[in-house]
């Protein structure tokens, strides 16, 4: 099963979601080879991230990117796919931390696509030798989807 879905829920920013769909294709199937997955990609507006962040995680105000992982909890059949979830993405922070980072919130939102696959196959930065592999993870594969290295001009993780 190859299930995709991409939906846009901002008004923040214009998206051509077929340019993000074959980017999100190409990190799922020629990247890292997966066949078997089942994955929806919001792009939300701060308000609905705020309140995702809020409710989930405990935190005040929007943030970048969240992961939810599907084969954990919920239903049975979902643990035999490589990867099962949904990413909400909020471009209006992806425009403020592109600004920090001498970046464009494209780049940015490709990246928080990248991480948020990443979290759903395994990876995550709880701490120092985590968060270094999982950043040379993002940057391979953003290397192979022919984006920049986005923490080249700097020694700190956005």
């Amino acid at each position: 099963m190859k299930h995709l879905q991409l939906r846009n829920r901002q008004r923040d920013r214009t998206l051509n979601l077929p340019v993000l769909r074959q980017i999100s294709t190409a990190l799922l199937e020629d990247l890292l080879k997966l066949s078997n997955y089942e994955l929806a990609i919001q792009f939300v507006s701060p308000r609905t991230m705020a309140d995702l962040n809020e409710k989930f995680l405990k935190h005040t105000g929007p943030t970048d990117v969240i992961t939810f992982d599907f084969r954990e909890g919920y239903d049975p059949a979902l643990a035999k796919l490589d990867l099962a979830g949904e990413i909400y993405i909020c471009l209006a922070v992806a425009g403020q931390q592109a600004s920090d980072w001498s970046t464009t919130w494209q780049k940015e939102a490709a990246r928080y696509i990248v991480h948020g696959v990443l979290h759903l196959i395994g990876h995550d930065h709880e701490d120092e030798a985590e968060a270094e592999a999982m950043e040379a993870a993002e940057v391979k594969l953003l290397a192979g989807l022919g984006i920049p290295d986005p923490y080249a001009n700097s020694g700190d993780v956005p």
